[in-house]
């Protein structure tokens, strides 16, 4: 990965979340006590396919639900580090599902995505004891989970149990995310992809489609991880059969930076909390 210019203290967190070391001191840090959490659930048999729901304590009304996935180039990270993603989201009025899911070397594409279409149709059926409104799911994922949630959200054939029950992905929010990156240059990516590696099946471009819900793709101008061009081609794809797709460039993020603004110390970064706020209240239903 290349170095993270950010000064100071952002830039220690950033190296840490790009080599998806535990976050502890940052999640540590932060007010739970008006939150519920749930944690290790099961939505299959391996011992990664767990998630963890976190929602506001207080509540009216069914809570609007994002599904979230965390990137590390699809071979490193945890649930567990990415509690600030799930606490800010909580305390803002939402259902938040975190979901693990198995990791290159132990299995490559597309195994990783079916695990994410098992989080997806588990959460669908059960949110509602949490508190969460199925009928209200987002998919949102940062880096390799942007990838991941954004394929879930283009390719039926990665949920189907979430489509036979009836249900629809309301909106997508990808940040900082792979969606058109071949050739693949990498050796430890093109590994993950194996025979994929330079099939357009590896792509979620390759799906965009009049079927595509709405898309939110949060990027930033200093990515040099991954670069914003793949949310200006995607959203260009999207909107070539209709559909909605925004894309918000920032001018002071690196990659990591866009999901580190979700973070009590980083939120005056970026308004990216309120503009998912925004785009969620646009596309859900009463």
């Amino acid at each position: 990965m290349p170095a993270d210019r950010t000064p100071g203290l952002v830039a220690r967190i950033n190296r840490k979340l790009t080599s998806d070391w535990p976050l502890a001191a940052l999640n540590w840090s932060l007010p739970t006590r008006h939150l519920h959490i749930h944690v290790d659930q099961p939505y299959g048999a391996d011992e990664h396919m767990m998630a963890d729901v976190y929602t506001p304590a207080r509540r009216e009304a069914p809570l609007p639900v994002i599904v979230f996935f965390y990137g590390g180039r699809w071979q490193r990270g945890s649930r567990r580090d990415y509690k600030f993603v799930a606490q800010c989201l909580a305390s803002h009025g939402y259902c938040c599902v975190v979901a693990d899911y198995r990791r290159f070397p132990d299995v490559q594409f597309p195994a990783f995505m079916h695990d994410a279409g098992h989080a997806l149709a588990w959460a669908a059926e059960h949110v509602e004891q949490f508190g969460g409104d199925p009928n209200n799911i987002f998919l949102m994922g940062h880096s390799a989970g942007a990838h991941i949630a954004t394929m879930l959200a283009l390719n039926p054939s990665f949920r189907p149990a979430f489509d036979e029950a009836g249900h629809q992905v309301r909106g997508l929010i990808g940040m900082s995310g792979p969606y058109d990156f071949l050739p693949m240059t990498d050796e430890d990516v093109i590994a993950v992809f194996g025979d994929k590696a330079t099939s357009m099946e590896s792509q979620p471009i390759h799906y965009a489609g009049a079927h595509a819900p709405p898309a939110l793709l949060i990027s930033s101008e200093r990515d040099i991880v991954v670069r914003p061009g793949n949310a200006f081609r995607l959203s260009k794809a999207l909107k070539s059969h209709g559909i909605l797709a925004e894309v918000e460039l920032f001018n002071n993020l690196t990659h990591a930076g866009t999901v580190l603004a979700l973070a009590p110390p980083f939120r005056r970064r970026a308004p990216v909390v309120q503009r998912i706020q925004r785009f969620t209240a646009d596309h859900q239903i009463n």
